[in-house]
């Protein structure tokens, strides 16, 4: 199992530029209601610091001589459980969803057909 620092980690060494990786590493939210565990930032925030320092014990990978500033934030969101959900109504009332919608009379003559021509994406 990947702790979250080690996901952060590889997440930001495989997806950035090397130049904007001390930026990413300066803006990491944490948000869901997960992310309101009392302590969780702070944490966070020192099990990056000693991987990227090179002290993050067996498997660590430290990122160089230079280590960026970290900064974890929680999202100051009301009702941080309720993100996921509001996320999902933007993005099922956006206009491009309303093209990949499938009908139910859609879905019984079609079936997963449907879906291959349907969706975006490859599955």
């Amino acid at each position: 199992v990947m702790g979250i620092d080690e996901a952060i980690i590889r997440s930001i060494s495989s997806s950035v530029r090397i130049d904007q990786r001390p930026r990413m590493y300066g803006n990491i939210l944490l948000a869901g209601s997960g992310s309101h565990v009392p302590g969780l930032a702070a944490r966070l925030r020192l099990q990056l610091l000693a991987r990227l320092q090179g002290d993050g014990g067996p498997g660590d990978k430290a990122q160089g001589p230079t280590v960026p500033a970290v900064e974890v934030v929680q999202s100051a969101k009301a009702e941080p459980h309720a993100l996921g959900w509001r996320g999902a109504t933007l993005v099922a009332s956006s206009e491009p969803m309303h093209e990949i919608w499938i009908q139910r009379s859609e879905w019984l003559t079609g079936g997963a057909r449907i879906l291959r021509e349907r969706l975006p994406f490859f599955w």
